[in-house]
């Protein structure tokens, strides 16, 4: 079966959603077993929305953030009575209580010897990849740090798909990239991101604001602990 999900931050701020999900449904939709869409229900989509929503069988999946932010709740309950009212489907996942953090980075991290970052990038199982300007990254949220100008853009980090053919060799290099095989066995990110689930258990209370401002150099890192 072949998932194909919407998220972000908040797609729902995204001025071009409306467009962006008609396009893929129709281009894509009869190859898409479930297409969902990912929002923290503080946006009351208009009646347009919805509609599209409903004709292209997309599944809204709302993250419920009134017990962090009990303001959200006014407008997650009008939302909710909307998507019942015009018959989309969705899903309110239970209150969200904590986060991982998953930076600023562990001082452990910056010991890790290559050999530790290669078990770390396969033990963290991140499993979603990042597309951005006609190369695939390896790992999303190392897409998410040198967009944000935390690390330096390394193309051993990522696959150029403009070189890519139709060729039996470029196929096996594409799926063995989507398997996690990349040139360094790891992401540059990967020495300062504390990872997910499968290997982090840093929890911060979800809505938690950091106060001030974090000035991040990568040759005098600010740490976690």
């Amino acid at each position: 079966r072949f998932f194909f999900e919407l998220t972000g931050g908040e797609p729902a701020l995204y001025p071009e959603l409306q467009k962006l999900i008609v396009y893929i449904a129709s281009n894509y939709r009869h190859k898409i077993d479930e297409f969902t869409f990912v929002t923290n229900g503080s946006t009351v989509f208009s009646d347009e929305f919805c509609n599209i929503l409903k004709e292209n069988r997309v599944i809204v999946l709302i993250d419920d953030y009134t017990e962090a932010v009990p303001r959200l709740e006014a407008n997650l309950t009008r939302l909710r009575d909307k998507l019942e009212r015009l018959k989309v489907d969705f899903i309110i996942y239970p209150k969200v209580r904590e986060f991982l953090k998953s930076f600023p980075p562990m001082r452990k991290n910056m010991e890790l010897t290559e050999v530790e970052l290669r078990q770390k990038y396969r033990d963290c199982t991140i499993g979603v990849q990042n597309l951005r300007d006609g190369r695939l990254c390896s790992c999303t949220y190392h897409a998410f740090a040198v967009n944000a100008d935390l690390v330096p853009d390394d193309v051993s980090d990522w696959l150029d798909m403009n070189e890519m053919t139709d060729d039996l060799l470029s196929k096996k290099i594409l799926i063995e990239f989507r398997c996690g095989f990349n040139q360094k066995g790891y992401t540059t990110w990967c020495r300062y991101c504390n990872g997910v689930q499968t290997i982090n258990k840093n929890y911060a209370p979800a809505a938690e604001q950091v106060k001030g401002h974090l000035d991040w150099d990568i040759n005098n890192p600010t740490y976690l602990d």
